[in-house]
């Protein structure tokens, strides 16, 4: 069938959402906004500034005890509904920007970039 949501690739150690996405995870929605695919992440993303809460939906991949995948009678994986809350970006950006967050297209773009990068 087809999937609505974006699947995270991988998730960049030492950023905030380390440790609470993992790879696998497919986000369907970001603070009650559906993510049907990756330019609705984006969007959603951009429109935010470093250190904004954010809460995530997710499906996650179910797995046994052995680590295999749990099916479902049709032979399709089993996910499970997340939801996790982290802050976008980092105290260090804020830091570094002088406040000027708003103003800065260099963070917007950098958060672009590492957005793909998540993701792709």
């Amino acid at each position: 069938g087809s999937q609505n949501g974006v699947q995270v690739e991988a998730v960049i150690e030492g950023m905030p959402a380390a440790g609470l996405l993992k790879a696998g995870d497919l986000i369907t929605q970001i603070d009650k906004q559906p993510v049907r695919r990756s330019t609705d992440l984006t969007g959603i993303v951009q429109s935010k500034l470093p250190g904004d809460l954010i809460t995530v939906v997710l499906e996650r991949i179910r797995i046994d005890q052995n680590g295999e995948l749990l099916l479902n009678d049709n032979g399709e994986v089993l996910r499970e509904r997340v939801e996790v809350r982290f802050a976008l970006g980092s105290i260090d950006q804020l830091a570094s920007d002088g406040g000027n967050v708003v103003r800065s297209s260099s963070v917007r773009s950098n958060r672009a970039r590492l957005v793909q990068e998540l993701l792709f």
